[in-house]
Protein backbone atom coordinates (compact mmCIF):
# COMPACT_ATOMS: atom_id res chain seq x y z
CA UNK A 1 0.00 0.00 0.00
CA UNK A 2 2.84 2.41 0.77
CA UNK A 3 4.49 1.77 -2.60
CA UNK A 4 1.31 2.55 -4.54
CA UNK A 5 1.58 5.78 -6.51
CA UNK A 6 -0.73 8.34 -4.90
CA UNK A 7 0.14 11.32 -7.03
CA UNK A 8 2.19 12.90 -9.77
CA UNK A 9 3.29 16.47 -10.11
CA UNK A 10 4.87 18.41 -12.94
CA UNK A 11 5.74 21.31 -10.63
CA UNK A 12 7.82 21.35 -7.47
CA UNK A 13 5.45 21.28 -4.48
CA UNK A 14 7.05 23.74 -2.07
CA UNK A 15 7.43 22.69 1.53
CA UNK A 16 11.09 22.95 2.59
CA UNK A 17 11.35 24.30 6.12
CA UNK A 18 14.26 26.64 5.43
CA UNK A 19 13.03 28.36 2.28
CA UNK A 20 9.31 27.57 2.29
CA UNK A 21 6.58 30.11 1.88
CA UNK A 22 4.22 27.67 3.63
CA UNK A 23 4.95 29.21 7.02
CA UNK A 24 3.93 32.71 5.93
CA UNK A 25 1.33 32.30 3.19
CA UNK A 26 -0.69 29.84 1.14
CA UNK A 27 1.52 27.32 -0.67
CA UNK A 28 0.97 24.73 -3.38
CA UNK A 29 1.91 21.71 -1.21
CA UNK A 30 -0.52 22.84 1.48
CA UNK A 31 -3.20 23.12 -1.21
CA UNK A 32 -2.50 19.57 -2.43
CA UNK A 33 -2.60 18.13 1.09
CA UNK A 34 -5.86 19.85 2.04
CA UNK A 35 -7.44 18.98 -1.34
CA UNK A 36 -6.55 15.34 -0.59
CA UNK A 37 -8.33 15.62 2.76
CA UNK A 38 -11.49 16.92 1.07
CA UNK A 39 -11.24 14.23 -1.61
CA UNK A 40 -10.94 11.56 1.09
CA UNK A 41 -14.22 12.76 2.60
CA UNK A 42 -15.84 12.95 -0.84
CA UNK A 43 -15.06 9.25 -1.32
CA UNK A 44 -17.17 8.48 1.75
CA UNK A 45 -20.15 10.55 0.51
CA UNK A 46 -23.21 8.75 -0.90
CA UNK A 47 -22.56 7.92 -4.60
CA UNK A 48 -25.51 9.93 -5.89
CA UNK A 49 -24.64 13.17 -4.13
CA UNK A 50 -21.46 14.09 -6.03
CA UNK A 51 -20.66 16.56 -3.26
CA UNK A 52 -19.14 16.52 0.17
CA UNK A 53 -20.50 18.03 3.35
CA UNK A 54 -16.89 19.08 3.99
CA UNK A 55 -15.92 21.49 1.19
CA UNK A 56 -12.76 22.83 2.87
CA UNK A 57 -9.85 21.52 4.91
CA UNK A 58 -7.25 23.38 6.95
CA UNK A 59 -3.77 22.27 7.98
CA UNK A 60 -0.96 23.91 9.90
CA UNK A 61 2.26 25.02 8.25
CA UNK A 62 4.25 23.13 10.87
CA UNK A 63 2.95 19.81 9.54
CA UNK A 64 4.68 20.41 6.17
CA UNK A 65 8.39 19.64 6.45
CA UNK A 66 9.80 19.04 2.94
CA UNK A 67 9.06 19.62 -0.73
CA UNK A 68 7.97 17.11 -3.35
CA UNK A 69 10.01 17.21 -6.53
CA UNK A 70 8.37 16.76 -9.96
CA UNK A 71 7.42 13.18 -10.79
CA UNK A 72 5.35 10.39 -9.27
CA UNK A 73 5.24 9.91 -5.52
CA UNK A 74 3.86 7.38 -3.06
CA UNK A 75 3.07 7.35 0.64
CA UNK A 76 6.42 5.82 1.58
CA UNK A 77 8.36 8.54 -0.24
CA UNK A 78 6.33 11.24 1.49
CA UNK A 79 7.13 9.74 4.90
CA UNK A 80 10.78 8.84 4.24
CA UNK A 81 11.45 12.30 2.78
CA UNK A 82 9.77 13.88 5.82
CA UNK A 83 7.15 15.73 3.77
CA UNK A 84 4.54 14.95 6.41
CA UNK A 85 6.15 13.75 9.62
CA UNK A 86 3.18 13.59 11.97
CA UNK A 87 0.29 11.15 12.12
CA UNK A 88 -2.36 13.86 12.30
CA UNK A 89 -6.01 12.99 12.48
CA UNK A 90 -8.78 14.29 10.27
CA UNK A 91 -11.45 15.92 12.41
CA UNK A 92 -14.83 17.03 11.15
CA UNK A 93 -16.43 20.09 12.74
CA UNK A 94 -20.07 20.95 12.36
Amino acid sequence: MGDEVVGETFARLEGDREFSVCGTQECNLGNVLTDAMVFNELLSAPPSSGWSDYPIAITTASSIRASIEPGKFNRNSMISNSVVTFTNTLNVLS
